[in-house]
């Protein structure tokens, strides 16, 4: 699971959010804990989805500012490095701190592990509901994660998912002093 920030970071995040001027998604009728994982400058905020147990599974969502460079004509490459960023939370955290030529060999094995997953992943075309109306996205996963990219009117929503099936992901739109 995603680690989690202190209380005082959350109140920042909160702070900034409630000054974002664009559409902000999460997931529809979740019944666990939600929380703000980051707002990037005025652009974008990432809202992550945990269970209300103790639990591998969680949904991120990020929604932000179309930009071209980051939304670009081929958004399978981006949920590709999203599904990898999602693979990497099964790696034991001693990959932030390389001890000896040991660690630095099972970081690269798992890297490349990591690679062939995203590789073999199925790619394909995602509907889901948003605000009740079908959208379509770009997706890529395997049999325990998996991440999708789509524009929402003015906005591109990245989802990244661990432990939960696309299809019972619905999102809407929210006011971000309700998040």
């Amino acid at each position: 699971m995603p680690p989690r920030p202190d209380k005082s970071l959350l109140d920042d995040l909160a702070a900034r959010v409630g000054d974002l001027r664009f559409d902000i998604y999460r997931v529809a009728g979740w019944r666990g804990a939600r929380r703000v994982s980051s707002v990037v400058g005025a652009r974008a905020v990432a809202v992550i989805h945990t269970p209300p147990q103790p639990s591998p599974v969680w949904v991120e969502v990020e929604t932000r500012l179309i930009d071209d460079d980051l939304v670009s004509s081929q958004p399978e490459v981006e949920v590709a490095a999203a599904l990898e960023e999602v693979l990497w939370f099964d790696v034991p955290s001693e990959r932030q701190s390389l001890r000896d030529d040991a660690d630095a060999s099972r970081i690269v094995d798992a890297n490349i592990a990591i690679e062939r997953r995203v590789q073999r992943a199925r790619r394909r075309r995602l509907r889901l509901a948003v605000d009740g109306a079908p959208v379509e996205l770009a997706a890529v996963g395997d049999s325990n994660a998996w991440a999708a990219l789509g524009r929402v009117g003015g906005v591109a929503v990245r989802i990244s998912a661990r432990g939960v099936e696309p299809s019972s992901v619905a999102l809407e739109r929210v006011d971000p002093r309700r998040l």
